[in-house]
């Protein structure tokens, strides 16, 4: 029964991330799935947070609700923690650093910090 449901909720997962493959917001679903990490870790994660060689992000921040303030500290010392990643989730990390140093060429800009 329990391996039942979470088929399900695997195939739930796979088909949602399936529809919203072209939408801005993908990585940060995709995080969200993949790694369990909260809204407002995942939109104050950085470049310097990811290790792409090693597979793995560092949470070390957070962004407040209202999103005008990043917190240098995560809601508890637990919440600071290492996340191996999976596969398809560091490949999508690739290609997104990837879209973003074109963009940050193009646009001469030293770099982004910020990566949604």
């Amino acid at each position: 029964m329990i391996s039942a449901v979470v088929n399900f909720f695997i195939d739930i997962h796979i088909r949602f991330l399936k529809l919203c493959e072209k939408h801005e917001l993908h990585l940060a679903f995709l995080l969200a799935l993949t790694t369990g990490m909260r809204q407002s870790e995942i939109l104050a994660l950085r470049w310097k947070d990811v290790d792409l060689e090693q597979s793995v992000l560092y949470v070390r921040q957070t962004l407040s609700h209202d999103g005008k303030q990043i917190y240098q500290d995560t809601k508890t010392k637990s919440s600071m923690r290492t996340i191996t990643l999976i596969d398809r989730t560091l490949g999508e990390l690739e290609a997104q650093k990837r879209k973003y140093e074109k963009k940050r060429r193009s646009a001469g800009a030293r770099s982004f910090k910020i990566m949604i």
